[in-house]
C-alpha cells in the first residue's frame, strides 16, 4: 500500500512487528495482528 499524504513508507510486516512490540500482554498480540491485516486490507481495496 503507498500512501502518498505521508513522508515515510512502511511495509506491512514491519508496521504490524513494530506495533505488536508495543503490546505487554501476548494473548492481545494474535488480535492486534487480525486488526492490523484488516486495515492494509482495505487500503489494498479502495
Amino acid at each position: 500500500m503507498l500512501c502518498t499524504s505521508v513522508p515515510w513508507q512502511r511495509c506491512q510486516f514491519h508496521l504490524q512487528q513494530n506495533a505488536q512490540s508495543y503490546i505487554a500482554r501476548l494473548d492481545q498480540r494474535k488480535t492486534i495482528g487480525i486488526r492490523i491485516r484488516s486495515i492494509c486490507r482495505l487500503g489494498r481495496i479502495i
